[in-house]
């Protein structure tokens, strides 16, 4: 009966727990980006798995036809680089064009999984994350969002923008 109990309690414990709202999220550095220039904007962190790319592009091209200003909204596109058997020059080059269309996104390639370590995202996925002016997050979804949620997405951005 107590390993049984025992059993039950380790179940019950997350084993990988994705960020939480209302907590910070861990300091990282990837490639001289550091997680810290989070601070005074309201952030939006796209943690991509190129093979899964086209999951959030329209949530993509929503927030970019809002026209928020860029001392109020960092946008940051972080590719894990390491989720897919795609050579790294074929990614490079196709966010080359990713990065005319949507000049104000900083893009930051991970190569080693780290966020997936660090901040327990998840592999092999399309992650979505609003931070608030302090760093806290205020959202979290991963996978593709439907319609409905995009569009609460950029609600939530327009009123943490006011705060």
């Amino acid at each position: 009966m107590k390993y049984f109990l025992f059993f039950i309690l380790f179940l019950s414990v997350p084993l990988f727990a994705s960020p939480q709202k209302g907590e910070p999220l861990p300091l990282v550095e990837i490639d001289e980006w550091k997680s810290d220039s989070f601070r005074g904007k309201v952030n939006v962190i796209f943690y991509v798995d190129p093979d899964e790319r086209s999951d959030n592009e329209n949530l993509e091209v929503l927030l970019h036809e809002q026209n928020f200003l860029k001392d109020k909204l960092q946008s940051i596109a972080i590719i894990n680089m390491a989720a897919t058997w795609l050579p790294n020059s074929l990614i490079n080059s196709v966010l080359e064009g990713k990065k005319k269309k949507f000049a104000n996104t900083l893009y930051v390639n991970d190569l080693k999984k780290e966020l997936v370590d660090k901040w327990k995202l998840k592999d092999n996925s399309y992650d979505v994350l609003i931070l608030d002016k302090k760093g806290i997050v205020v959202f979290h979804q991963s996978g593709k969002l439907k319609k409905e949620e995009m569009k609460n997405v950029v609600e939530l951005i327009k009123e943490k923008i006011k705060e």
